[in-house]
C-alpha cells in the first residue's frame, strides 16, 4: 500500500518547522551544525568560530562564491542549500531573502518532491534510460538517476543548466548527461525512454503581461508546454514506460479544463493516465496564487503590482473561466495490451 506523504516546500522549511530561536537553540547545543545553518537558513555564521572541516569547507565555498564574508560573518551568496527526498540540492537564493519577488532560478518548490513521491521505483527496469524536462536545478533527475541506468535531463535555460551542473557535481552524479535544448528539440531526436519526467513553470498569463521561464508561446492557459510534452508521449516511451507529469491547471468547480485534452491524447496514443488532484485553490476566495503571478510580472515587466493583479485576475476569473486552480500529478503509461482510460483521483479534501 502507498501511503500519500505531504511534503514542505524546502524553502519555507526553517521558518515553518523550526523558527529562529529554535535554530539558535540548535547551534548553542551543537556549534559544528553552525556553517550548516548559514547554508540552509541564511543565518549568520562567525567565520572565526569555525574550525577544522568546518572551516576548510567554507573557504572553499568561499573561493567558489557560494558564501559571501561581511564584517567577520559568512551569509549566503546566491544560492541556498537544501535537502529534498534526501537529495542535496544548491537552489537560489533569492526567495529566502525579505521581500524576494520571484525565483529567477526556480527551486524545486513543492510540485518536484511530490512528483517524486509518485514515481513507482519498482517499475522501472534495470539499466532503464530516463528522461526529465525541463530540469531546472535538476531535483527529478538526480531523483531517476538512483533507480535508472541512463538518465538524460535537458533544459534551454543556461542558468538553469549551470545549477544542474552543480547539484550532479554535489551528487557524484558524473553519468547524469545535461542537455541544454528545448523540449522541442529533444522531441526531434527521436529517442525512447522507459520513465519521463516533466515539471515546467507554466502559468496563464494575459496578452503582453508575459511571465519568464516556459511562459513563452505557452498560449491562454499557459499550458502549452505541456501539451507538446503530452502530444509527443506516444512516439517518447518506450513499451511498458511511464510519463510523470505536474502542473496547477486551471479550471472550474468540477474539474481542470485540461483534462479533456489529456484524455483524447491518451486515447488517441493508447495510453493509460491516472491523474491525482493533490490541491484545488479557489480564486474567488484565495487571491494569493493570483498576487504572486502579479507580483511575478511587475518585478520582471517593471509595472504596478496593483495593475497586473487586476489584468491576471480579469484573465483568470473573465477570459479563461478559470475560478480555480489545481495542483495536479499525471501518470500516463504505455501498458501492453491494456485498453486506453483516464482515471481521476481528488486527493484533497472537498472535493
Amino acid at each position: 500500500m502507498r501511503v500519500h506523504k505531504y511534503v514542505l516546500s524546502p524553502q519555507r522549511y526553517f521558518t515553518s518547522c523550526l523558527p529562529a530561536s529554535g535554530l539558535d537553540a540548535l547551534v548553542a547545543r551543537a556549534p559544528l551544525t553552525e556553517l550548516a545553518a548559514t547554508l540552509m537558513a541564511d543565518r549568520p555564521c562567525r567565520r572565526a568560530a569555525l574550525a577544522g572541516l568546518a572551516g576548510e569547507a567554507a573557504a572553499g565555498l568561499l573561493a567558489a562564491g557560494l558564501l559571501r564574508e561581511e564584517a567577520g560573518q559568512l551569509r549566503l551568496a546566491e544560492l541556498q542549500l537544501v535537502s529534498v527526498q534526501g537529495i542535496a540540492l544548491f537552489i537560489d537564493a533569492a526567495p529566502l531573502r525579505a521581500g524576494a519577488p520571484i525565483y529567477p532560478v526556480p527551486g524545486p518548490g513543492l510540485s518536484s518532491p511530490l512528483l517524486a513521491h509518485h514515481i513507482d521505483v519498482d517499475r522501472i527496469p534495470r539499466g532503464a534510460a530516463a528522461l526529465d524536462l525541463a530540469t531546472g536545478p535538476g531535483m527529478l533527475a538526480l531523483f531517476l538517476a538512483r533507480h535508472a541506468g541512463r538518465v538524460v535531463a535537458t533544459d534551454p535555460s543556461p542558468e538553469r543548466l549551470q545549477l544542474a551542473e552543480l547539484n550532479r557535481a554535489l551528487a557524484r552524479r558524473d553519468a547524469l548527461e545535461l542537455r541544454a535544448e528545448t523540449t522541442a528539440a529533444t522531441l526531434a531526436r527521436g529517442e525512447r525512454f522507459a520513465v519521463v519526467t516533466c515539471n515546467p513553470w507554466v502559468a496563464p498569463f494575459p496578452a503582453g503581461l508575459a511571465g519568464p521561464v516556459y511562459a513563452a508561446e505557452a498560449g491562454a492557459d499557459g499550458l502549452g508546454p505541456l501539451r507538446e510534452v503530452v502530444a509527443a508521449l506516444g512516439d517518447l516511451l518506450l513499451p511498458g514506460g511511464t510519463a510523470y507529469l505536474t502542473a496547477d491547471l486551471p479550471g472550474d468547480d468540477g474539474k481542470p479544463f485540461f483534462l479533456t485534452d489529456l484524455e483524447r491524447a491518451a486515447a488517441e496514443q493508447g495510453l493509460v493516465a491516472d491523474v491525482y488532484l493533490e490541491d484545488r485553490v479557489d480564486h474567488r476566495l484565495n487571491h494569493g496564487p493570483l498576487r504572486g503571478l502579479a507580483n511575478l510580472v511587475a518585478f520582471e515587466q517593471g509595472c504596478d503590482r496593483h495593475q497586473a493583479f487586476e489584468r491576471v485576475k480579469d484573465h483568470h476569473l473573465g477570459t479563461l473561466g478559470a475560478t480555480c486552480r489545481y495542483q495536479a500529478v499525471m501518470v500516463l503509461a504505455r501498458r501492453g495490451g491494456a485498453a486506453s482510460r483516464m482515471r481521476v483521483l481528488n486527493r484533497f479534501q472537498g472535493a
